[in-house]
């Protein structure tokens, strides 16, 4: 059975610039609140997005701008401000809808072009339709057999049937997969319940219940991933 490797895209293959942690900060600053960004990403790192975050079907952009403003809220709240003003809200959320200086991972393009000649690389992210265009904009388009987002399948990760209604449509089997991704409860959790191999790209020391194969950096990644290929 051929091997093949899924990965997320979101600060997996791509990272966006700036960081949810320096937006925070920024905003912060503006209405004279001192935080270091140290202090806010450990907030971020903390909070369970799932929660938050829609999990099945893609929603409305009222219903959306409405769970991240609550999932701001719940950040600010965690780092000691009880009733943010609306104006804090709206400008921390119009820095994030801003931002596009998506930026290919160090090592990524290197390692996907080594990798590809190995096995079958897929992207499977929650995204907008313009995933394939992104990955091509930055040269990386070029190494996957097949690109899917969740805005063009109607399913957002976590949700299994959205991780089975992508290896439906690519005729892959879970259990000859591995999932690279950066998030244990969007990517991790849900791909080893189906029996798929996951790789958790994460540098932060952070509890690992599952005891699945964490790695630091891309160099890394293609150690494990060329090891689980069995390639010496």
């Amino acid at each position: 059975m051929v091997r093949s490797v899924i990965f997320d895209c979101a600060n997996t293959l791509l990272r966006l610039e700036p960081t949810d942690a320096a937006i925070f900060q920024r905003s912060l600053t503006h209405y004279n609140y001192r935080f270091s960004e140290v202090e806010i990403a450990e907030v971020l790192r903390s909070q369970d997005r799932i929660q938050w975050l829609p999990s099945c079907n893609i929603d409305s952009f009222n219903s959306r701008k409405s769970t991240y403003e609550n999932f701001n809220r719940m950040i600010l709240h965690g780092l000691g401000i009880e009733q943010p003003e609306q104006e804090l809200l709206n400008r921390i959320q119009d820095m994030m809808n801003e931002r596009d200086r998506w930026t290919p991972a160090p090592s990524v393009s290197e390692s996907l072009e080594r990798l590809s000649r190995h096995a079958p690389l897929y992207v499977f992210s929650n995204w907008s339709r313009s995933l394939s265009k992104t990955l091509a904009i930055h040269g990386l388009r070029r190494y996957f057999t097949g690109v899917l987002s969740s805005e063009e399948l109607g399913l957002e990760k976590p949700a299994a049937r959205a991780f089975e209604e992508f290896l439906r449509i690519q005729a892959l089997d879970a259990n000859a997969c591995c999932y690279v991704g950066d998030d244990y409860d969007l990517d991790i959790r849900p791909s080893y319940s189906l029996g798929m191999f996951p790789i958790w790209l994460n540098s932060v020391p952070t509890p690992n219940p599952l005891g699945v194969t964490t790695v630091d950096n891309w160099l890394e990644l293609e150690i494990e991933l060329l090891k689980w290929l069995g390639i010496d």
